[in-house]
């Protein structure tokens, strides 16, 4: 009975040190890590295109002024427009402006081509006077004409009874400068 006891005692311990001895590798323990940093290529933003402004004129004032009949003298309603007429031609810088003169059938076909004329040369003398940079201003008398109205009312023979301010259209270098023929000729402009 020795022998079964120590067969017992024998299988024990062998059991008891091949249970301590198992093939079993503890986990290491966890090993932190730094990520690698992420590189981020700089965003440029978008380049701001921007669109070109464009200048828009602002609207010529009336180009009609109208008179009383056989009469060549502004009224101030007259020279409130012509008022206008020198603020929009100074804010644009324009140069070069005709002048164009009519009258009504109303007197001798002679007689209207003189009346429109002074009409025209008033206007131009006036306006002259409140325009504060250089300015050509050409001088045109139509007389009986050119009429934009019946002259057999009387409402039409006044809107005949009138003078135009015309601008002339020219090639011009900068918005508003309207170039004079010499000056498109220096600049090879045709």
């Amino acid at each position: 009975m020795l022998t079964l006891t120590r067969n017992a005692a024998l299988v024990a311990s062998v059991m008891l040190v091949s249970a301590c001895a198992s093939n079993q590798n503890p986990e290491p323990a966890p090993v932190e890590q730094t990520p690698e940093p992420v590189v981020v290529a700089p965003v440029e933003p978008e380049p701001v295109v921007e669109e070109p402004e464009v200048f828009t004129p602002p609207p010529a004032p009336s180009a009609r002024i109208e008179f009383a009949f056989d009469s060549a003298d502004l009224s101030d309603a007259e020279k409130a427009d012509l008022q206008a007429w020198a603020t929009y031609l100074n804010d644009l810088m324009i140069n070069r402006i005709e002048i164009h003169g009519h009258a009504d059938a109303v007197g001798t076909d002679n007689y209207n081509q003189k009346l429109s004329a002074k009409r025209a040369y008033n206007t131009a003398e006036a306006l002259k006077g409140l325009v504060d940079h250089p300015i050509e201003i050409s001088e045109v008398a139509h007389g009986e004409t050119d009429p934009v109205a019946d002259n057999a009312t009387e409402q039409g023979r006044h809107q005949n009874r009138r003078v135009e301010v015309v601008i002339p259209e020219e090639k011009s270098d900068t918005l508003g400068m309207v170039t004079s023929p010499e000056e498109q000729a220096q600049n090879g402009d045709s």
